[in-house]
Formats: C-alpha cells, structure tokens, sequence
C-alpha cells in the first residue's frame, strides 16, 4: 500500500513519512492532500513557515488515493 501512495502522491520517500492523517482536507469543495516537509531522525521537519505557501504542493484527491486513505485509517 505505501509503493502506491508513492506512485500516486509522486511524493519522495521522506514526504511520503511525513504526512500524516490531518494533512488531508475533506472538507474544501475539492479535497485535497497537502504536501510540505519531510521526515527526518523520526521527526517532521517543515521546511518553511506555516503562512508561507512556497515548498507546499496541494494534490486533488483521486478516487485511488481516497482508497489508501480509508485503508491506512482502518488500520491505524
């Protein structure tokens, strides 16, 4: 499941870490997942300020990363 959230987000293996469940917005009129920062040591570093939008990348939620989603959720 994790090898097709990469290939779906296109993120990098430390992005890829660094989300976590409330980087996904539902309730806009489109949803979307927001990418900023990346994973390491274990810890989330962001890579700029929290008003800034520069180094932040919003992907529109497909139906397959929707899929992965409610998969990790039933999971965790």
């Amino acid at each position: 499941m994790c090898v097709g959230f990469i290939f779906e987000t296109s993120t990098r293996n430390g992005e890829a870490r660094a989300i976590r469940f409330c980087d996904f917005h539902f309730d806009s009129e489109i949803p979307f997942l927001r990418i900023c920062g990346k994973a390491e040591n274990g810890h989330r570093e962001e890579r700029v300020k929290k008003d800034s939008k520069a180094g932040k990348r919003n992907l529109v939620m497909t139906n397959r990363l929707r899929y992965i989603y409610d998969k990790a959720k039933e999971l965790s």
